[in-house]
């Protein structure tokens, strides 16, 4: 690996504050960073946006002397927007658990709960509960009909289920790889 990547080190206590202070202004706010919908969430990331791009305009779109200035608070909204980003994400990833659940329970007569740390696929009427019980296979995992490998051409990523894209991340050689340990984490709840 080449390059400084002392910073890595401060990710852990960036990511830890964040969450606790989302959490907490969340709660206090009401989560009103999502009562006008999707639309509404995309334009309060724009306005955070445009905040920071205005404010690192002003110093020749040198980010890292902005921030070391703090020009304009500029720190406050790179944390915002970071944190807001959080949010939209976790919403998406409860929206597509909720969904899940419904689709079980409509096709299947019944609620099911659910375990910490494990997800519940969303999954259409042309698939059968087997394709929910991931399988090993001499390569990786098959699961939801797919087959989850290491080394994806972009072709055979694209026609994954959406469900398991989450699991794979192009690599230098602009291939798919496969990511087992959050696999095995999300789905098989392994530690």
């Amino acid at each position: 690996m080449t390059g400084d990547f002392r910073y890595h080190k401060h990710l852990p206590d960036i990511a830890a504050a964040d969450i606790s202070k989302v959490q907490e202004k969340d709660i206090s706010y009401g989560a009103s960073w999502k009562k006008r919908g999707g639309v509404g969430a995309f334009m309060m990331l724009c306005r955070k946006w445009d905040r920071i791009e205005k404010l690192a305009s002003d110093q020749g779109y040198d980010l890292f002397k902005a921030m070391k200035d703090n020009a304009g608070d500029i720190m406050d909204d790179i944390g915002d927007l970071r944190r807001y980003l959080m949010l939209a994400e976790a919403e998406l990833k409860q929206q597509d658990i909720d969904q899940a659940k419904a689709d079980y329970e409509l096709h299947n007569a019944g609620p099911i709960s659910m375990a910490p740390g494990r997800t519940v696929p969303r999954f259409g009427d042309n698939q059968d509960m087997a394709s929910l019980h991931p399988s090993k296979t001499t390569s990786g995992y098959e699961w939801m009909g797919a087959r989850l490998e290491d080394n994806l051409t972009a072709h055979s990523y694209a026609a994954l289920p959406i469900e398991c894209k989450r699991f794979f991340h192009l690599n230098e050689q602009g291939r798919y790889s496969f990511d087992q340990q959050r696999f095995k984490f999300e789905i098989l709840g392994e530690k």
